[in-house]
């Protein structure tokens, strides 16, 4: 057999062997659970920071207007939030697949 069948066969490094079927399984699982993780992170900590931003002198112009200081932190905080959407989706997507 060729050095490049080998590849195909074995997934790997010619010589390798088969990779377990319960190795992959474990690998799916763990990266689920670090984007369920990264989920829960995000929609712990980020909105607990939006009292603090809306109320920071700094939130506010001298016109009473929002500033980009406010609007930054908000459009993070809404970027966190999508992201922890898709954490939890994918990690889904990964358990079902497992």
């Amino acid at each position: 057999m060729s050095t490049r069948a080998a590849r195909a066969t074995t997934g790997g490094a010619a010589g390798a062997g088969p990779r377990h079927p319960s190795y992959d399984r474990n690998v799916l699982v763990f990266a689920a659970v670090v984007l369920f993780a990264n989920a829960l992170f995000n929609a712990v900590v980020w909105p607990r920071f939006y009292p603090r931003i809306a109320n920071d002198p700094r939130a506010r112009g001298a016109d009473g207007r929002r500033t980009a200081f406010y609007r930054v932190h908000v459009v993070l905080i809404t970027l966190a939030l999508v992201l922890a959407a898709v954490s939890v989706a994918a990690g889904i997507a990964l358990l079902v697949t497992a």
